[in-house]
């Protein structure tokens, strides 16, 4: 398990980079900087999806855009919010909202729990009802003080919501999903790179030439570790140490020179707390596992099983989607990591 938390700890270091790789980008902007990052996340997702014999992750989506013109539609549709994701992603450290951004990135996981309950009737624990409610009193405490929520904070929370949404209904939440929608945003950040001249942008400075080429290592790497940490961890515990990426995003944010407005701590506060409550919820959820466990075997099985019983995606609850494993990492959905192929 040991090697599973270093993966997982690692390729939150790395994603907490990426939110850092912006400022020392320019004078690049966001747009060249998601139109890069488009065309080096796309042969990474490729790569890992083959060499984790995937490849039929590829043709399932494939068949199912074929023969269902709303699965294409929807795909179109994830695919445009991925992009937004991504380019805020870049946007906000470079313009003074990565803070916010942060925000949003804490709320996701209540807001995926209060809509499984809204849309789909999904039990709330109580762990979940305090976590709510607490974070409810920290949005109606940034609409005193503010006057609402800030753009970037609801576009994450709620962007992704509609995100999660829509993959759910179309049965689009696997890796096939993720693959389909990286190819579809490649137009994109061609049109993007003649648009903004991005390739003239870096030909005159070799210095950003070898920052591009970091920016595709740090991608890469990424991944694979986050790829490595799903097959080596059970599945609640891998969860767990997601959370551990929206903390590093504040401490970029700060190390950049953001600052809370006055009295925001008071917004921040109650919201952190909601995500501790899930955080505790998961620790609990641990430890009553791991003491129903009588037995060496049945501890080796119930450690693996998660990892390898292949629980499919688009069956997952939705508001597991992200309060139990916390699949945005770098404004990438990554939520497939116990899809099988059926």
């Amino acid at each position: 398990m040991l090697r599973g938390v270093l993966a997982s700890v690692l390729a939150s270091v790395f994603f907490g980079v990426l939110y850092l790789y912006p400022v020392l980008l320019q004078p690049m902007n966001a747009n060249q900087i998601l139109a890069f990052r488009m065309l080096l996340t796309f042969p990474a997702v490729t790569l890992i999806l083959l060499m984790t014999g995937r490849r039929w992750a590829i043709q399932r989506v494939l068949v199912l855009a074929g023969e269902k013109p709303l699965v294409g539609l929807s795909l179109l549709v994830t695919a445009g919010i991925l992009a937004m994701q991504m380019w805020l992603f870049a946007w906000a450290p470079l313009n003074g909202y990565a803070l916010d951004t942060s925000l949003g990135y804490f709320l996701l996981p209540l807001v995926m729990v209060v809509i499984g309950r809204v849309l789909h009737k999904e039990p709330m624990s109580w762990w979940k009802i305090v976590g709510a409610a607490l974070a409810t009193i920290g949005v109606i405490h940034e609409v005193w003080r503010a006057g609402g929520m800030s753009w970037p904070t609801v576009a994450v929370a709620g962007g992704y919501a509609v995100y999660f949404v829509v993959r759910h209904q179309a049965g689009t939440s696997f890796s096939g999903g993720l693959w389909a929608e990286m190819a579809l945003m490649l137009p994109i950040a061609a049109f993007l790179l003649g648009a903004e001249d991005g390739l003239a942008a870096i030909d005159d400075q070799n210095l950003l030439i070898a920052a591009i080429v970091g920016l595709g290592v740090l991608s890469a790497g990424a991944l694979v570790a986050y790829t490595m940490a799903s097959k080596l961890l059970p599945f609640n515990v891998f969860g767990l140490l997601g959370y551990l990426e929206p903390v590093l995003l504040v401490f970029v944010s700060l190390a950049i020179g953001e600052t809370m407005a006055p009295g925001q701590i008071f917004t921040y506060l109650p919201i952190w707390l909601a995500l501790g409550v899930l955080v505790v919820e998961s620790v609990v959820d641990i430890v009553r596992r791991r003491r129903s466990v009588t037995t060496p075997a049945e501890a080796h099985e119930s450690e693996l099983e998660p990892v390898t019983a292949g629980i499919p995606i688009v069956d997952q609850p939705l508001a597991e989607m992200t309060a139990g494993s916390h699949p945005v990492t770098a404004g990438i959905p990554l939520v497939d990591r116990h899809e099988r192929h059926d």
